[in-house]
């Protein structure tokens, strides 16, 4: 009995790792179960047992990963508010709290994270990115822009949003798959090491230069 139930965890295992390269690399339209049945020597009946639709074995992927990451952001926007209090987090420590856990976690697990980064990137904002994370995404999303509109007062609604999907969109350049795609892999290799520094850079420029149109530009973005 236990040997059954472990074959039955191995073929999860199997499924959802292929199935996430699979998505990473050729999108979630792109993939079938066909593809996921060759890259596993599942047969495609049984995948279906496991997991009953493709958009089931989405959801187990995102699920690997989403948890995760919101808790790591969720704990550290409450590490910022506790430190500053009633005053307004500097726009640049808001947009580290998003940035930088993503490199963290991809320093220790990179083919896995850059695997979920280019999957959140292509998909976040669809239905299916939605119903594959639930509610997490929407507490998040609201805490940032909670801490954002606080910074950035004269900042209208629109404009925040705007910053927060780019934000998002970003996201894909922390993939080394990606950037080595448009700039090759030596280069890479050397702009993934300023890339954190200089991604928060220009998010916090872009959130400024929207701002900036008021005609109310904030000093710094430290603050």
């Amino acid at each position: 009995m236990g040997g059954e139930k472990s074959k039955d965890a191995t073929a999860r295992d199997r499924i959802l790792s292929a199935a996430e390269r699979l998505f990473a690399e050729q999108g979630f339209h792109g993939t079938a179960l066909r593809h996921i049945s060759e890259a596993t020597g599942v047969p495609i009946n049984l995948i279906s047992y496991h997991f009953a639709t493709k958009e089931r074995i989405y959801e187990a992927v995102v699920s690997r990963y989403a948890p995760v990451i919101f808790q790591m952001r969720s704990e550290l926007l409450s590490e910022l508010k506790a430190e500053y209090g009633d005053e307004p987090p500097p726009l640049r420590r808001i947009l580290q709290t998003f940035i930088g856990p993503l490199f963290t976690l991809q320093r220790e697990n990179s083919a896995g994270w850059s695997n979920f980064i280019r999957i959140s990137s292509r998909d976040s904002g669809t239905n299916l990115w939605r119903g594959a994370v639930g509610a997490n995404l929407s507490t998040v999303f609201d805490s940032y822009l909670t801490l954002l509109r606080r910074a950035l007062p004269h900042a209208g609604q629109q404009d925040l949003l705007l910053g927060l999907m780019l934000a998002f969109q970003s996201l894909a350049l922390i993939s080394p798959a990606e950037v080595e795609s448009l700039i090759g892999t030596v280069a890479a290799d050397w702009c993934q090491v300023r890339l954190e520094d200089r991604l928060v850079d220009m998010l916090s420029n872009a959130f400024l230069g929207l701002v900036d149109q008021t005609g109310k530009f904030p000093a710094s973005i430290d603050g």
